[in-house]
């Protein structure tokens, strides 16, 4: 044991040293009193005692051996692995009487280890390297380790390249086969000739033990695609030199290859394009000698049978001495090109021909290239010549009109400077073009207009936009303010650079005033309308007598409503009303209570003129109920309303909800404002609508396709529910059902309930002809078809019911010529119609197939 261990010792039961060993101290040049006890710890690593420690003390208290490796000190200095194993020692009875260790020195194991590790470990980065290079290297890499070449995989590229997936085998198939009919990839030459799986270079190289370079093949894909690849392979081979499989690199060439062919193709279309110019085209060498023409050149000059050699400078020569100036211009420009002291050179010159005079446009300019010629060619310009006469006469014919037209016209530099104006729009502002070219245009523009034009004029410049119409006001010489249209533009040097800006001036001034005449007019007629409405409140309140006296205050008050909304729509003209606007206008009876406890949120819109009487009076139904019972009954009650768009579904959503009132219980009948605020807004608007008797208090929630409601909104397909539809009460005998089509909420409601108790079925009311066509499915034995329904009218719904022989009554404020084709044959019933006469008129139609006309 000596001879092969590195120390061997003895230590008492207890694990603690008690005799020397040699060995030990020899080993770690510890003494013997440093070895005794547990001093031989001192002699292990400091980053392994503590191991070690704990190891031996487990180990005796445990009474098994220990096999555990640690670095030891060593005599002559540093440290050694050592590998150390100890048994106990036992008597007769079993007691452990001592401990026998022996270490073995093991530092050439354990540097081999980890000289392996540190290989693996560089193998691995070397590994991941190759992959890497594999994936930003700018070419398709395959890879085969067979040498038949059955799976072959390529890098990220190569699957681009052959539209593969990620660990996708690409292989053509095994070398010897000779079908490629369930190939995913074709591989042809050059040629066209379609490759076998043997033919291709990857499979070659392995097959052959070769490398090859530099082959050429065309990849045919599924999807019709197809690309000229180029690329090299390589056998992989084991240590004995026999075939594991194939490596390859290919480049997509497609683009090279198409360039060469439009070289090769733009070499032939060069002759062909120069004898296709119709100008004279001749090249000549530092000496003057011609040395290539083209057809027209030789067709043109009959003179002489092969121009070329002809030296064309001693042409020249032997004219300009005959006297011909142009000829002597000619040879001083074409040696000033050829000496280089000129860039080109190029000449006019008229030609008398049997035909008529004629001109022509001579250009030298230099081939590239040392010791190179040049490039002679004569091109007839006679219809140029002619047309710039024609434009000189239409440059007269411009400013005879800009003279004498009546829209005014100026052009200003780009700062605003006047640098030209016409009669017209000197005369509109009484100054005279001198006199403008003193101001600036900025400077006549009436003052609450001049942000507007400035704004305007610099989105201009910068190009924002490329012209620009408005509206502004012009302050005269007189100081008098005119009205005008404008339309701006910019005018562009032959670069395309900005140079001037042209403005076209419409004088508006006597419109505006028809227009404020007409203002007024409409003015009057508000005040007529509301004289009108005046009338009919006096009316309902004398008609209800003292016993109506609740009834006639809520008509009167929703007259009012009604009275207000038309007063926003005659001040804006009919063209839609800010809906902002709107409810402030309907919440005027609690006009202090604005922006305090009534709260209004939402982006700017307008709601159509069509849609705002509707949300009008459903805004003063849902007020009028807060002030009598709701949030704004109570001091500290708030009513919130807030409106918003979700473009995405082509929504519009609007929200009343009270807080801080009574109590709220739901009601215990419903009456008008029940019918306003549900039915009516579901119809006219194509709304959902939820009513919400929260004990917090009410919710009432709108949504509807932002084209029923707003301005520009574009309509959002939105089929609603049959409003107001009932099914038939039971009975013997099954109801007549009646299509009722009519886009005032209110009125197709009456005509419905006028309907139901005269015993008829009611498929509606709708205002819309698509969810009325939808009605039709279910048949019906009669219409009530109201021709205008807002964008819309119920044209295809007579149609169709023409078609199915179904008769219908139509009503509408139009005298019977004016209504559409549709309707020509159908009984009239104009409006304002009475619904009890609708009803008879239904019993009549049916019943004898005549109705009247009312």
């Amino acid at each position: 044991m000596q001879g092969i261990a590195q120390a061997v010792w003895e230590t008492d039961p207890h694990g603690a040293v008690t005799q020397d060993s040699p060995s030990w101290r020899a080993s770690t040049g510890q003494t013997l009193e440093e070895w005794r006890g547990y001093g031989w710890l001192d002699a292990i690593h400091p980053e392994d005692r503590a191991q070690v420690e704990r190891q031996w003390r487990e180990a005796v208290a445990a009474g098994r051996g220990v096999d555990t490796e640690y670095r030891l000190r060593c005599a002559s200095g540093g440290w050694r692995w050592t590998g150390v194993r100890t048994v106990p020692v036992h008597d007769d009875e079993g007691r452990i009487l001592k401990w026998i260790g022996m270490n073995v020195d093991i530092h050439a194991r354990k540097q081999a280890e980890a000289a392996l590790r540190e290989s693996e470990r560089k193998y691995r980065e070397k590994a991941e390297e190759l992959g890497q290079i594999m994936e930003v290297v700018p070419a398709a890499i395959f890879v085969s380790h067979d040498p038949e070449c059955r799976e072959i995989f390529g890098n990220r590229l190569a699957n681009e390249f052959y539209e593969a997936g990620e660990g996708e085998n690409v292989s053509a198939g095994p070398v010897g086969t000779l079908s490629m009919t369930n190939l995913k990839r074709r591989f042809s030459n050059l040629k066209g000739r379609e490759l076998s799986p043997f033919e291709l270079p990857m499979q070659r190289a392995a097959s052959k033990n070769s490398l090859l370079q530099n082959e050429e093949m065309v990849v045919s894909l599924p999807c019709g695609k197809s690309f000229t690849m180029l690329g090299s392979a390589a056998p992989l081979r084991n240590a004995d030199g026999s075939v594991r499989g194939s490596v390859g690199a290919f480049l997509d060439i497609s683009e090279r290859k198409e360039a060469e062919a439009a070289l090769e193709e733009s070499r032939g279309l060069s002759e062909a394009i120069l004898d296709s110019l119709k100008s004279s085209i001749a090249i000549i060498d530092r000496d003057g000698r011609i040395t290539a023409v083209n057809a027209v050149w030789q067709t043109s000059r009959e003179d002489c049978d092969s121009w070329l050699g002809v030296n064309y400078l001693s042409e020249c020569e032997r004219a300009a001495k005959a006297g011909d100036d142009l000829a002597g211009q000619a040879l001083r420009g074409i040696n000033e090109v050829l000496n280089g002291t000129a860039k080109d050179f190029s000449l006019e010159y008229p030609c008398d021909t049997p035909s008529g005079p004629l001109w022509f446009a001579m250009t030298v300019t230099p081939l590239s290239g040392r010791n190179s010629g040049v490039v002679i060619a004569h091109e007839d310009i006679t219809e140029r010549k002619q047309a710039e006469d024609r434009l000189r006469a239409s440059e007269e014919r411009y400013r005879g009109i800009f003279q004498n037209a009546g829209t005014g016209i100026t052009i200003t530099d780009l700062d605003g400077r006047f640098l030209s104006c016409n009669p017209a729009y000197t005369a509109m502002l009484g100054y005279t073009e001198a006199e403008l070219r003193d101001l600036l245009c900025p400077e006549i523009v009436h003052p609450e207009d001049q942000e507007t034009n400035n704004a305007e004029i610099r989105r201009l410049l910068a190009e924002e936009i490329p012209a620009f119409e408005m509206l502004n006001r012009y302050v005269a010489k007189d100081g008098a303010v005119l009205w005008a249209h404008r339309h701006v533009s910019l005018l562009r040097d032959a670069a395309g650079r900005p140079k001037n800006i042209i403005s076209l001036v419409y004088d508006l001034t006597e419109r505006k005033r028809r227009e404020q005449r007409i203002q007024l007019l409409m003015q009057e007629v508000n005040h007529r309308a509301k004289n009108m409405l005046s009338v009919v409140q006096s009316i309902a309140r004398a008609t209800a007598g003292d016993e109506g006296q609740e009834f006639a205050q809520k008509f009167e008050q929703r007259i009012q409503a009604l009275s207000a909304n038309q007063s926003l729509l005659i001040s804006h003209e009919w063209k839609g009303i800010a809906l902002d606007e709107l409810v402030r206008s309907q919440m005027a009876p609690f006009a202090d209570m604005l922006d305090n406890r009534i709260k209004l949120s939402g982006p700017p819109i307008i709601i159509k003129a069509s849609a705002s009487q509707s949300l009008a009076m459903a805004l003063h139904e849902l007020a009028t109920n807060a002030g009598k019972y709701g949030a704004l009954s109570a001091s500290e009650g708030v009513v919130h309303i807030a409106w918003h768009l979700e473009p995405e579904q082509g929504r519009f959503k609007l929200a009343w909800r009270e807080t801080g009132g009574p109590e709220v219980a739901p009601p215990s009948r419903s009456g008008f404002g029940s019918v306003v605020i549900g039915n009516m807004i579901r119809m006219n608007l194509r709304a959902d609508v939820r009513l919400d008797y929260a004990p917090s208090g009410v919710v009432w929630e709108l949504e509807s396709p932002r084209g029923h409601c707003l301005e520009s909104g574009g309509e959002v397909a939105h089929i609603v529910e049959e409003i107001g539809s009932a099914k038939p009460k039971a009975s013997g005998e099954a109801q007549r059902r009646i299509l009722v089509v009519e886009d005032e909420a209110l009125v197709g409601m009456a005509l419905a309930e006028e309907l139901r108790r005269a015993g008829y079925q009611v498929l509606g009311p709708t205002g819309s002809v698509s969810v009325a066509l939808a009605l039709l499915r279910e048949g019906c034995e009669a219409a009530i078809l109201d021709v205008n329904l807002g964008d819309e009218t119920s044209e295809p719904i007579a149609e169709k019911l023409s078609r199915e022989q179904t008769p219908f009554l139509a009503v509408s404020g139009y005298e019977h010529a004016q209504l559409p084709p549709a309707f020509q044959n159908a009984p009239l019933l104009s409006k304002p119609v009475r619904p009890d006469i609708v009803a008879k008129e239904i019993d009549r139609y049916l019943v004898d197939g005549v109705a009247s006309e009312h």
